[in-house]
């Protein structure tokens, strides 16, 4: 053999080396079906139009809301014992519990004028008219004039149906 035979086969061998490490290297930039289910908090079917559905996350409830005219809303509340801390004027600083957490309905559907609140009896009758927010998470201020915050919303990937929410944007 050569030189020149020589020389051209180990720079046929180092192409395709650097070839094949380029091609280990770019399957490893993405991450597997099973880190990426890892991954998944939560996956479910989004709701029809002027419907919601509620789904629990460890530590925290996703309210996914449908507006008539189609506009998907997702948004967090944390939970403690399955009932939904209501702020104070913060999210992160609760001052009552709500087991009964949701928006009003007529004939079992929401529309432009749903409001969020708690429908527990001895909410409603002292403080429930502070805590109050619109469909699309805006806090609606109340007879006391407190501030509280809107409604935490939260990122969310619809693909193929499906609406699939991370584990990096459920803090609790």
């Amino acid at each position: 053999m050569t030189r020149l035979a020589l020389t051209r086969v180990v720079i046929l061998l180092g192409v395709l080396g650097l070839l094949g490490l380029t091609a280990i290297l770019l399957q490893s930039w993405s991450p597997t079906t099973r880190v990426h289910d890892l991954a998944v908090a939560l996956e479910v079917e989004p709701p029809s139009p002027g419907t919601y559905a509620q789904h629990d996350v460890g530590r925290a409830r996703i309210l996914l809301i449908r507006e008539p005219g189609g506009i998907l809303s997702v948004f967090l509340v944390p939970l403690t014992d399955g009932k939904v801390m209501l702020p104070d004027v913060q999210w992160w600083r609760p001052a009552h519990r709500c087991s009964d957490f949701r928006p009003e309905t007529t004939d079992g559907s929401i529309n432009a004028d749903s409001v969020f609140e708690c429908h527990d009896p001895e909410v409603r009758s002292w403080s429930g008219i502070s805590w109050r927010w619109a469909i699309d998470g805006r806090h609606i201020r109340g007879s006391r004039e407190v501030q509280v915050a809107d409604l935490m919303p939260v990122k969310y990937e619809e693909k193929w149906g499906r609406i699939r929410i991370y584990r990096s944007v459920v803090p609790w």
